[in-house]
């Protein structure tokens, strides 16, 4: 698969045994930028806390609390450290028994009366089940996997989704474009004008329209792509940190070490010694 393949949605390898993707993920404090991918993605979150936006909404879920995103839907991510649930399920799986499954969206709910009822933790139940029985893989766990993840993905779908017609589809391809071009230049020098130039926008037309589908602005985006791949050179290697901005195309250092610990909390500096102390331990074990 070609590197730009790769950047046009975040890649899933599912696992065979089950037909779709099924882990438990254990993240240090980070963020994920905006990516799409063909499945229906379920999180729940056990330990920590994560943020999600999507479709023009943030969503904060803390232990015991899951999101529900559908096929196509652009999201991204920033979260504390954190233990969470993650079930991935391919579109062309859910079809067979949910036709058009791909238009599919969800209203799961947010405020704790709901978050109480008894279908939400029934749906919650379910995953925490669910995965219990996979990792175990007793004799016999397929049949019991399948119909745990089948009564989680039925009562999801019957309580807290909504099917759009076709023709009400928002054609996102347009943004989509954009944001593999952003992938694939992040680095370089990306300003409004110039990215309303090459993809024939009015700058003011384009500050909106992606404000309006990726829900931040688009120069406040750039940043966080960018920082995304500064985090993760801090955590290998000994480039300098102002070497590190550089090469990810930061050049407003201050305002980049501003939004750095907005992002992540704290310092590069902090994070590097972090991880250098982290692979001192994990070489002395």
């Amino acid at each position: 698969m070609t590197i730009t393949d790769e950047k046009r949605h975040e890649i899933i390898t599912d696992n065979h045994d089950v037909g779709v993707r099924v882990f438990v993920s254990q993240e240090s404090a980070g963020f994920k930028a905006l990516h799409w991918h063909h499945h229906l993605e379920i999180v729940l979150v056990l330990e920590g806390q994560v943020t999600f936006r999507f479709e023009n909404q943030e969503v904060l879920l803390k232990p015991n609390e899951f999101v529900a995103i559908g096929s196509e839907v652009i999201h991204s991510t920033t979260n504390e450290k954190n233990t969470s649930l993650v079930l991935q399920v391919p579109v062309a799986y859910l079809d067979a028994y949910w036709k058009n499954c791909e238009l599919l969206t969800f209203n799961v709910p947010y405020n704790p009366s709901e978050k109480a009822s008894a279908k939400y933790q029934e749906i919650v139940s379910c995953l925490r089940q669910m995965t219990q029985i996979y990792v175990e893989k007793q004799p016999g766990y397929l049949l019991r996997f399948t119909g745990q993840m089948m009564e989680a993905l039925y009562t999801l779908i019957t309580t807290y989704s909504i099917s759009v017609a076709p023709e009400n589809v928002v054609d996102q391809s347009r943004i989509k474009d954009l944001l593999r071009y952003i992938y694939e230049h992040y680095d370089e020098t990306l300003t409004v004008k110039g990215l309303a130039e090459r993809f024939h926008y009015h700058p003011d037309y384009l500050s909106r329209y992606f404000k309006e589908q990726a829900g931040l602005p688009l120069t406040r985006y750039l940043y966080q792509l960018r920082l995304q791949y500064v985090y993760q050179d801090l955590l290998h290697g000994t480039t300098a940190i102002e070497t590190i901005f550089l090469q990810h195309g930061i050049t407003n250092k201050k305002l980049g070490m501003q939004l750095f610990k907005e992002q992540y909390g704290t310092t590069p500096l902090k994070i590097r010694k972090h991880a250098q102390q982290s692979e001192v331990r994990l070489k002395s074990n």
